[in-house]
């Protein structure tokens, strides 16, 4: 019963590791994308400018 637990217990230490860089990796991923797509719309906007004046 005590092996058991102890590889039940760490069994869910890796889980939670891997749930854990999921989770930051997602969070990075949506971070890059909203700055990203920020990014290009101060592009668009700046380029659309540039011709109005032009």
């Amino acid at each position: 019963f005590k092996l058991r637990n102890l590889e039940y217990r760490r069994y869910w230490s890796s889980a939670s590791q891997i749930f854990e860089f999921v989770r930051v990796w997602y969070m990075y991923k949506t971070l890059t994308l909203t700055y990203l797509t920020k990014a290009l719309y101060c592009i668009l906007i700046t380029t659309a400018q540039t011709h109005q004046v032009a």
